[in-house]
Parts: structure tokens; sequence; C-alpha cells
């Protein structure tokens, strides 16, 4: 498929390693650009003779004619006038992500939002482990995409966090779409806030009758996706009944196939009201995939969370420390504060 093609790679973090590492082994002819210096780059297990450089602060200064394909890396913004140029001319512009999506033979459950989509994969990750599938998480937590391929096949699933920056250019969505709750973020890349949103709205636009989409009922931007899919759709909430799953007067219910009660809410390890809406929200997956009550709510009160956020550090002469430096703006710090009952001494750092 790329053998002896000419291959530009914008960006060499964990994508673009993973992109030259599959390339190399499809004979394609491959120029890496990275704004970093070479120096600062990591080739390990690389042949670097195998590839050219275009590093530094100039990197993209000859532009990014005369090349079959470019593919972007999540960091780099879809339209510098680099890329649109060099797609006026006829260059196909493609990512990673893309690539996997083409290529993959399992079925895919992707999630997005604002937060709370590592916590939410990686729960979904265990649920379908719990229940004996052949599952793996990948892509900005987990392991690689492309990497994956040899492993997988038509019974396998994967679970996927993916971003407004890879979802900006999707031309295809997963089998099954998670939607979070979506707010103002990384408008320092995006040129504004319809754009941001415009990008999630990818993850749900290309599904088709046999797809599901689980989306979160509790607010507007969110709900308002379940218009824009064939799929069919569940819901959930932290507040009130749906189709899909929901946690009320401290309880949490599946209602996808029927209505039944996981479970107390107090039994489980995720501290946060917000947590609900993940820990519901990986319950729906599970509901459409059949997998049984027991394993589900085994899988949701095991869960401790994920590193750096809201992840319980110690304690220290009574006082108990959390670190949640995953937060990393309003929105996420306030529901993090709001988690507690507790008085709170909160240590703030950053920009």
């Amino acid at each position: 498929m790329f053998k002896g093609k000419k291959i530009a790679i914008l960006g060499f973090g964990m994508e673009g390693r993973d992109l030259v590492h599959y390339l190399l082994k499809e004979e394609a002819i491959i120029t890496v650009f990275d704004k970093k210096p070479g120096a600062d780059l990591d080739f390990s297990g690389i042949d670097k003779s195998r590839i050219t450089l275009s590093t530094g602060e100039g990197y993209l200064e000859k532009g990014l004619g005369g090349f079959d394909y470019i593919f972007r890396s999540p960091g780099v913004y879809r339209y510098i006038s680099q890329i649109v140029d060099a797609e006026g001319k006829g260059v196909k512009i493609s990512s990673a992500i893309a690539l996997f999506f083409e290529l993959c033979p399992a079925k895919i459950i992707g999630v997005t939002g604002t937060k709370g989509k590592g916590t939410t994969s990686s729960l979904i990750y265990e649920i379908l482990k719990g229940a004996g599938r052949d599952v793996y998480l990948a892509g900005n937590i987990g392991v690689p995409y492309l990497e994956l391929l040899p492993k997988l096949s038509k019974d396998s699933w994967v679970v996927l966090e993916i971003s407004s920056f890879q979802l900006i250019d999707m031309q295809v969505s997963p089998h099954i779409a998670v939607v979070l709750n979506i707010t103002q973020d990384h408008l320092d890349w995006h040129k504004d806030l319809d754009e941001y949103i415009a990008s999630k709205k990818n993850i749900v636009k290309h599904q088709n009758s046999n797809d599901f989409a689980v989306v979160n009922v509790d607010y507007e931007v969110p709900e308002s996706f379940s218009s824009l899919t064939k799929a069919e759709v569940f819901y959930f909430s932290r507040e009130k009944k749906v189709k899909g799953s929901y946690c009320l007067e401290g309880k949490i219910y599946l209602s996808t196939q029927g209505e039944t009660c996981l479970g107390e809410a107090k039994e489980v390890l995720l501290k946060g009201e917000h947590n609900l809406e993940n820990i519901t929200a990986a319950s729906a997956v599970g509901g459409i995939l059949d997998i049984s009550l027991e394993t589900i709510w085994k899988a949701v009160c095991s869960f401790k969370g994920l590193e750096h956020r809201l992840e319980l550090v110690g304690r220290v002469k009574g006082i108990t420390f959390y670190n949640d430096s995953f937060a990393t703006g309003p929105q996420p710090t306030i529901a993090a504060i709001k988690s507690f009952a507790e008085p709170l001494t909160v240590i703030l750092g950053g920009s």
C-alpha cells in the first residue's frame, strides 16, 4: 500500500514513532518533521539511515509539497497553511488513528469528552477484560495503535481514548462511541469553541445502524450528539432515569435491557460525583455487550482510578493526600474539590 510512496510524518511523539515503525516495514520513503531539535528526539529502535529529518524552528519552511501522503500527529493543527497548501496540490492528509481505523479487523470502542476519557476508557477495558474478551487499551492511554495490528482479529475489541485533535478530520466513527461532557478546552489549538465541538461530533457522525452511541444526557452539548448518528443511542446520567445506565438516590442502575440495580454508589472506590458519569458510561457499554451484571459491578467496584486523577497517594500524621495534577483547568479542578465533604487544603500551581 505504501511501498515506494513519499510520506511526511509531522510530529515525532508516540504516534509519529508508531507510524515510522509501521511505514518502514511497508518500505515507504519517510521524512520526519518536528519542531524540536533532532538531538531531543528519541530514535531508539529506529534505523535513522532510512529516514530523512527536518527539525528545529524552521522545520516546515520548505513546505510539504512533493509527498504522496502527510501523516499529522495530534499536536499539529490540521489547518496550518503548509498542510492546506499540500492538500490543494493533491497530497493525501491522514493520521495514525485514521490509518488504524482503516486497517483494524477488531471492533472499536471510542471515548471522547473534555475530561474523564482516560478513566472511562480504562474502566470499559477492565469490564471487558473481566468478561474474558480479547480486549486492548490503546492510543493516548495504553499502547500505540499500529503496534497492535498483528495481535488483532475480528473477535478482538480495542478501546480508544480519542481527542478532538484526532477527531477533527476523521471520516469514520467507532462501532461504539461514548460521548462524555464537553466544555471549553484546547482553544490555544482550535480556532474557536465551535470548531472544538464540531471535531468531537465526528465520533458519531459516520456511524451506521449497526453501531451504538452512548451519550451523556445531563448536559446540552453532548446530548445534542444523539441526533447526529444513525446508531442506536443509549444514555447515561448521574441524576435521572435513562435508557442505558444512571445513578439515582445513591444507587447505580443498568437499563440497557430491562432495569436492574447494580449496587450502591458508596461501594465504588472512585471519589467524586463526576466519576458517576464515567461509571455509568462504562456500565452502559457493558450492558450493550451483554456482559453479566456481576462482572460489570466487580470491575466498577475494584477500579481505583488512574495516576494523578484524584489519586490517593498516602496519609501522614492524620492528613490524607490526593494527587489530582491531571486537572489542568477550572472545570476538573472544581469537580475534584466538590468530591470531598471533609475540610480541604487545596494546593494549586501552574500558569
